[in-house]
């Protein structure tokens, strides 16, 4: 059957010399993948340009259910970018984004609610005339929410540390592998009640900014059984210095 839906480019590979396969994230169905005929000549540089990892799209395609490989019919922009491409922050925010949920995703796993949560946040991104330097971090604690292992909101003085396997604040030994420290949970506190694309009032060094990213990422590799290393987040600690 045809199905007219929104996308979010995730990944696309050279198949033939005129063809590629994209897997594309898609708004009714989660993430396929699609044979794309014919973009790889003279002649389709504009639609190629579309097939860029981030691109926000319209499409038509025929859904097969037993297919690994769908057939799109049109594709065009849903949004084009206005501040993105000349951004060097946001273009690296763009590229963590795109990998943190490409590695997140099940194929033919459906949630309306997820991808529109991903598509606002990146054309919000590209909306935003300052990039927070945080909000790499924001986003991976707000995705967990459509995931489902938002951490729990109980920290204290009492509950000091963040334990990634239980997601729960505890008085525990913040030195340990699964664990946070002390001054590690407090800038995740103050994440969580913090809101995307605002600067959260936190006051912390860089090097525990970095260590708060490599635990989140620990956190999303417990809880996703198919999440594998991040390489893109390395670029931060240059684009962000």
């Amino acid at each position: 059957m045809f199905l007219k839906t929104r996308g979010i480019v995730l990944q696309t590979i050279k198949h033939s010399e005129t063809s590629v396969i994209a897997r594309i994230y898609t708004e009714q169905l989660g993430r396929l993948s699609f044979m794309i005929n014919g973009v790889r000549t003279s002649k389709s540089v504009s639609k190629a340009a579309m097939l860029q990892p981030g691109t926000l799209l319209e499409m038509d395609f025929l859904y097969q259910e037993n297919k690994k490989l769908h057939y799109i019919k049109d594709f065009k922009r849903a949004h084009v970018y206005q501040s993105i491409p000349f951004d060097t922050r946001k273009s690296a925010m763009l590229m963590f984004i795109i990998e943190v949920v490409s590695h997140s995703l099940h194929d033919h796993e459906e949630n309306e609610e997820q991808f529109e949560f991903v598509y606002d946040q990146l054309a919000e991104l590209d909306r935003s005339t300052v990039v927070n330097a945080f909000y790499h971090l924001q986003f991976l604690l707000f995705f967990t929410q459509h995931l489902g292992f938002f951490p729990t909101l109980n920290h204290s003085v009492h509950n000091p540390v963040f334990d990634l396997q239980s997601g729960h604040f505890c008085n525990g030994n913040g030195a340990l592998p699964n664990m946070m420290n002390a001054s590690e949970s407090a800038v995740l506190n103050a994440l969580l009640h913090s809101t995307p694309f605002e600067k959260p009032n936190i006051a912390c060094d860089r090097q525990v900014k970095n260590n708060v990213l490599e635990k989140l990422l620990q956190y999303y590799a417990l809880h996703i059984d198919s999440f594998r290393n991040i390489q893109s987040h390395h670029i931060f600690e240059s684009v962000f210095a």
